[in-house]
């Protein structure tokens, strides 16, 4: 998979960058840092994984944007169960993003 530059979260370009080395340094295949917002990656996920992995770094950005204040648990339930809503329901995605 080829890792965006960046995301637009609302108003605000966060800048994604690969970091090789990020799982054996930080043990996370992602990280956003805090207050600059950067994404980290690591470019060796999987294509599943990594896509996953940018989503829930974003879903953090968004908090800290925002001043959500969401726990890591928080995040990872969202992740998790915003990922499957689209996944598993082909019909409403597709109708969902023809209207944006």
């Amino acid at each position: 998979m080829k890792t965006p530059k960046s995301m637009m979260i609302g108003p605000v370009e966060v800048p994604i960058r690969e970091e090789p080395g990020l799982i054996s340094k930080r043990e996370l295949g992602g990280y956003t840092e805090f207050p600059s917002g950067e994404i980290e990656i690591c470019p060796d996920l999987p294509p599943q994984q990594a896509v996953l992995t940018i989503f829930h770094e974003c879903l953090h950005a968004i908090s800290a944007q925002y001043g959500l204040g969401l726990s890591e648990s928080k995040v990872r339930v969202l992740e998790m169960s915003i990922s499957a809503l689209f996944r598993d329901n082909d019909d409403f995605t597709k109708v969902y993003f023809k209207h944006l």
